[in-house]
């Protein structure tokens, strides 16, 4: 017996089923994003920092995604710079199940898709230096705009 509504993910390419799989995923991270209250509960699920008290190079970034599809675009970017990004990423993804043509401009411009990405994880890197610099070891060398940022935001609490 043919059950016509199971998923049935065989006859895609392995590239397709990893899109798909990242479009469900994104989906269920926006729905989940915008259930989500966007108080901060004082806590870091982080194990990195609930061990070494630094930061990894994503604390915050889900804060940030929450508040991004609670429409708070500023304390979006408080909380982690690279989250509006993460959240884009996840409408794109999303809107590829709807629209499979905008799936297939990642394989048609793989190159790009790449490099794009290699400077993205730079660039996390890069932030993630900075925070460790400025906001663990040389706390006195932040300029008012980092001290009022610190305490504005779970990000750069300690």
């Amino acid at each position: 017996m043919n059950n016509t509504s199971s998923l049935n993910l065989k006859h895609l390419s392995n590239k397709k089923k990893n899109l798909y799989i990242y479009s469900v995923i994104s989906l269920f991270g926006i729905v989940l994003a915008t259930l989500l209250p966007s108080q901060d509960t004082g806590f870091s699920i982080c194990l990195f920092y609930n061990i070494t008290g630094i930061p990894c190079p994503g604390c915050g970034m889900g804060r940030a995604i929450i508040h991004f599809f609670h429409l708070h675009f500023i304390e979006s970017f408080y909380y982690h710079p690279f989250g509006i990004f993460v959240a884009l990423f996840m409408v794109y993804f999303s809107l590829c199940m709807v629209f499979p043509f905008l799936g297939s401009l990642i394989f048609k411009y793989q190159k790009f898709w790449n490099f794009f990405m290699s400077i993205v994880v730079v660039l996390l890197l890069a932030f993630f230096a900075f925070r460790v610099y400025y906001v663990v070891l040389a706390p006195e060398k932040l300029s008012p705009y980092f001290y009022n940022f610190q305490n504005r935001t779970s990000l750069w609490k300690f």
